[in-house]
């Protein structure tokens, strides 16, 4: 724990503990359904208070990290940038797979700033999507976070930057989803397939989120896509070779061994609970609540591929969707299951999650930055 500074995951569980203590003391009341009805009640200062603490913990962390994972590769290439690229070069140049990712870091190098601020600006305007999507819509803000930590969504901020900058601009977004404003929704995948084009798998699953849960046509979307995954890997390697170019694994393609069981299992606890309860569910007929339940069925039936398939190509995609789960699962165990086993399945969460993140960390998860000493891991120097 402390050799490899894992430290510093474990005390974001406990700041969520004490943030648990903190919002029922004070009595904060605050619902999912209220933040999307019409009235759209203010929530007390108190949510924003606690989600902006807990989630600045973990951006002040990957704002300083120095060598972890791909930081090293993001450091590197960000050093061996050239500031003499043109615009023209950048946006007409079929090759360029990320132009407005690499015009941010020209910006930065002109500017005469150097990797530190690259690395901290990524981290804190992430953490600010996540920050709006946890605050506006969560009905448990600590546990949304101790979903955040434990389901591993924040080590995306520390390896794969660019894909989860992404995410958290899709996941603070969902108003758009839901809402349906469809031509605002494509003008943001649009400016966003230029800092990552996987975001292109967006616009089917636009149309997947919104219709009606549980019915043939959703299940007759999520098995097509499936099945087209599987039968033509070919057409998603060439949509996902962006992202190859950016970690430099495509080599270990020949011996993946599919997406983690245990991530798989983690993934099918949300749409499992909402289909148990899909009548409960039903009766707020609220189109959020319906929305995120689609996006965890679309999360359950991509990460099914992967299991089968590879977790380097596949594994990824499901980011897009996933993250609504840690606003969806306290919704469903807050507001929907019976009193009597209300207590219970929370506890079970907190437990096997909690599972989930200490067997990942163990397997080797580490943190590095200059404020510490720096540690060699892996043959890593930096």
């Amino acid at each position: 724990m402390f050799d490899l500074n894992q430290w510093v995951y474990y005390l974001a569980i406990i700041l969520c503990g004490f943030a648990a203590l903190f919002m029922r003391a004070n009595q904060v009341e605050y619902s999912l359904v209220d933040a999307t009805s019409g009235a759209k009640r203010k929530r007390a200062t108190a949510v924003y208070v606690v989600t902006f603490v807990l989630v600045g913990y973990i951006v002040f962390w990957a704002a300083i990290r120095n060598g972890i994972v791909d930081t090293f590769t993001y450091i590197k290439r960000f050093n061996a940038l050239s500031t003499e690229i043109s615009f023209d070069a950048l946006f007409k140049n079929d090759e360029e797979k990320a132009p407005l990712w690499k015009l941010y870091q020209i910006i930065l190098k002109r500017l005469g700033l150097n990797w530190h601020f690259f690395l901290g600006s990524v981290a804190i305007v992430t953490g600010i999507f996540i920050y709006k999507g946890i605050s506006e819509f969560s009905d448990d803000v600590p546990f949304s976070f101790y979903l955040f930590m434990t389901g591993l969504y924040f080590y995306w901020m520390f390896n794969g930057i660019r894909q989860f900058l992404v995410a958290a601009i899709v996941f603070a977004s969902l108003r758009l989803i839901t809402e349906k404003k469809l031509i605002k929704f494509l003008v943001l995948i649009a400016t966003l397939y230029f800092l990552h084009k996987m975001v292109l798998i967006m616009i089917p699953i636009y149309f997947i989120a919104n219709m009606k849960n549980w019915s043939y046509g959703i299940y007759t979307c999520v098995l097509a896509t499936m099945a087209v995954v599987i039968l033509f890997p070919g057409q998603f390697t060439a949509l996902l070779d962006d992202s190859f170019e950016e970690y430099n694994v495509a080599e270990q393609f020949a011996k993946d061994d599919g997406v983690n069981i245990f991530r798989f299992l983690v993934a099918m606890v949300t749409p499992t609970l909402a289909f148990i309860y899909k009548k409960q569910i039903a009766e707020y007929d609220n189109k959020y609540i319906n929305v995120m339940v689609n996006m965890s069925l679309i999360t359950a039936g991509i990460y099914s591929i992967g299991v089968v398939t590879s977790g380097i190509y596949i594994g990824r995609l499901p980011l897009f969707t996933d993250m609504f789960g840690i606003i969806l699962l306290p919704f469903i165990i807050k507001r929907v299951l019976p009193k009597n086993v209300r207590g219970p399945i929370w506890v079970a969460s907190l437990i096997f999650y909690f599972v989930y993140f200490y067997l990942q960390l163990e397997e080797g998860m580490y943190y590095t930055t200059d404020w510490f000493r720096a540690l060699d891991v892996s043959g890593l120097t930096v």
